[in-house]
């Protein structure tokens, strides 16, 4: 469990979209399936993941779509 936490702490402070991505991962929820349930194109959430900054509001979304 420590190397997920260090992990996701350098994906948090280095750029959030990775560390949407980890969450993603961990939760072995595939692009077009979290694209299907944001309601956007798969490319949009590669996008996302591949962002340096990501508003709060849409950060959140994310986070509830991914259950955590």
């Amino acid at each position: 469990m420590t190397a997920i936490k260090n992990k996701m702490q350098n994906a948090a402070d280095n750029q959030p979209g990775e560390l949407l991505k980890l969450l993603r991962k961990l939760r072995g929820i595939k692009q077009d399936v979290a694209a299907r349930k944001l309601g956007v194109k798969q490319q949009a959430v590669s996008k996302l993941e591949n962002c340096k900054a990501i508003s709060g509001k849409k950060f959140n979304e994310i986070i509830t779509v991914f259950n955590f």
